[in-house]
């Protein structure tokens, strides 16, 4: 993905009515929930929802694409896909 594209995306997902709700939704169900260790972000293409996120827990970002990996907002980045997640089992 190119650079560009992560930028403009990025300031869409703050502010536009789609992810604010999604948000919203989100926030509703974490509340009903005992607060998570971590929480894994699968997609998190500009890291807009692991930054979120991490109000509620430790967070990992996981993208196919390497721009989530060139953030630096405090979020684990990790290149890889949900059909092969790169993590060992525990």
């Amino acid at each position: 993905m190119e650079p560009a594209y992560y930028r403009e995306y990025g300031g869409l997902e703050e502010g536009h009515w789609w992810f604010v709700a999604r948000r919203q939704v989100l926030e509703t169900l974490l509340l009903k929930e005992p607060r998570p260790d971590r929480i894994l972000d699968a997609g998190a293409g500009t890291g807009a929802m692991s930054r979120w996120l991490r109000q509620w827990g430790e967070v990992v970002s996981l993208d196919r694409y390497s721009g989530i990996l060139t953030r630096e907002d405090g979020t684990k980045a990790v290149c890889g896909s949900i059909d092969r997640l790169p993590f060992r089992n525990s």
